[in-house]
């Protein structure tokens, strides 16, 4: 799985011991405030990033068949174009540089209830919603003829309450973190 900050906190907190998650199967590479206008460039520092931990997959660690990539720009693009031509360039890294990939699923970050920018914030701009044009651009990724059945979209994954979120931003307090991981947890058991 590729992410940031917020990524790493629900991951490490308690995701990996969640009921049916199999640790040994999942790792994570984090790097904060890194987005994907960044992840798009092939030589991106990003990409050569230590494992969050140490904490890696026990088979092919190095070189996964199924990758998880956390889409998120900030601030975000205006147009679904600009997202999907990022998009595009980091589904490329990826294929270039996982010989064994076969499968790649996009999800963006976690969102407020009903996506709402400000129900749970004084501020409209703090990450907590995700725009149309992100979800439209991944999309058109996902549909994208090169790329079928290789690439897939997620569903929105959404806090369980507001207080999940720290004020105005888009990081979570611990016991947000734990709540948010459940979320995650429930989905991947489910989707191994």
């Amino acid at each position: 799985m590729f992410g940031n900050t917020t990524t790493q906190q629900w991951f490490n907190g308690g995701f990996l011991t969640y009921a049916g998650i199999e640790a040994s199967r999942w790792e994570l590479i984090a790097v904060g405030h890194h987005y994907i206008g960044a992840w798009a460039q092939p030589n991106d520092a990003g990409w050569t990033t230590a494992f969050d931990s140490n904490h890696k997959c026990a088979n092919d660690a190095q070189n996964p068949e199924r990758v998880i990539f956390i889409v998120t720009q900030s601030p975000p693009y205006s147009t679904a174009k600009q997202y999907q031509t990022d998009v595009t360039a980091i589904v490329k890294n990826i294929k270039a540089k996982y010989s064994k990939v076969k499968r790649i699923e996009l999800t963006t970050l976690i969102r407020s209830p009903g996506n709402s920018p400000t129900v749970c914030s004084s501020k409209s701009s703090n990450e907590q919603s995700i725009p149309a044009a992100e979800d439209e651009g991944m999309a058109a990724v996902a549909a994208d003829p090169a790329f079928a059945g290789l690439v897939f979209v997620l569903p929105p994954f959404y806090v369980t309450a507001c207080s999940d979120f720290n004020p105005d931003a888009p990081q979570y307090t611990n016991q947000g973190a734990t709540n948010i991981a459940k979320v995650y947890g429930a989905y991947f058991a489910a989707n191994p």
